[in-house]
């Protein structure tokens, strides 16, 4: 397995920059970012690549690498490409690019899609690297070739709950505990999570959905973007409250057999929620916030002891 780090930093946001904010502290090159201690000294830390403020979006998808990666899935591997980092750090904005407005009170910001192309994020444009590259493959492929198909589903895990962000009725209260137990005051309830020698690990009544284009693709991940858990917060006018998890999965279908599936490739792009401070709550006097902060924390703890090798 091989683990490709790519550091992004933001620009300053023009409160930040009001309040006399600068980005001093920091210095960039190719594969080393430097950060000023306490010492006054630098400490260096490397990465594959580093991305200095005022990075353009399809620079970030060229030095990501995605279209090896949509190039790996199309040849039935798997591969995820995950967004990690502080509270208004950006993961949303290099995900997806859309823009995000503060609503009126009692509402949560509101998603505008009407977004330029040169803003658009890593999943809009690897859904259309995707699809030049299965078209490409169906209309080269000889008679008997299999035939490509893709499929794709879209989750939230929200308190520990996993939520169909393509079907929000199955997070309603009628629905199951992801682990059982629980008497549901008002708390989403998810999916349930099980395993099987056929299916590995996978979420129970996930709805999945077969794609014709990636028109309808961006269509379909804009309908998950609308129902997915945002809210305000003191560094963030939109922060994402879950782990958001689009997964395409690029079917290699046999066709003399009834479009048996012969493989299966899985590219899987992840958002994940931000971990904060304290002083960061949407709401310090806010218990609600507070708990919802905690299992954000707790999820990304958890997820910092997966051991991988970056060799």
């Amino acid at each position: 397995m091989r683990v490709k780090v790519l550091v992004r930093a933001r620009p300053l946001l023009p409160e930040e920059v009001s309040s006399g904010c600068t980005t001093n502290y920091l210095s960039f090159g190719p594969n080393r970012i430097g950060l000023v201690n306490k010492q006054g000294g630098i400490s260096n830390y490397d990465a594959d690549h580093v991305c200095p403020p005022g990075t353009a979006q399809d620079e970030i998808f060229r030095l990501g690498g995605l279209t090896s990666l949509v190039g790996s899935a199309v040849d039935g591997y798997t591969a995820t490409v995950f967004a990690y980092g502080q509270t208004g750090s950006g993961k949303t904005f290099t995900m997806e690019g859309y823009d995000y407005k503060r609503a009126s009170a009692g509402k949560g910001p509101q998603v505008d899609f009407d977004t330029p192309h040169e803003r658009l994020g890593l999943v809009p444009r690897t859904l259309r690297a995707l699809f030049e590259a299965v078209n490409a493959r169906n209309a080269s492929a000889t008679p008997g070739a299999p035939r490509l198909r893709v499929m794709c589903h879209f989750v939230q895990i929200y308190k520990e709950q996993v939520l169909d962000l393509l079907n929000p009725a199955t997070s309603s209260s009628s629905a199951a505990p992801i682990f059982g137990g629980g008497s549901g005051t008002g708390a989403p309830r998810g999916l349930k999570l099980r395993w099987s020698p056929e299916k590995d690990f996978h979420v129970d009544n996930l709805y999945v959905e077969e794609l014709g284009g990636a028109e309808e693709a961006e269509a379909l991940f804009q309908r998950g973007v609308s129902n997915k858990r945002v809210a305000e917060t003191r560094m963030n006018t939109a922060s994402s409250r879950s782990h958001c998890m689009f997964t395409l999965l690029v079917q290699q279908l046999a066709t003399d057999r009834a479009e048996k599936v012969l493989a299966e490739g899985r590219l899987t792009l992840v958002d994940l929620a931000g971990s904060e401070r304290q002083q960061a709550l949407l709401d310090a006097t806010s218990k609600a916030a507070m708990l919802e902060s905690v299992q954000i924390n707790k999820s990304l703890f958890t997820l910092r002891k997966v051991g991988c090798s970056r060799s």
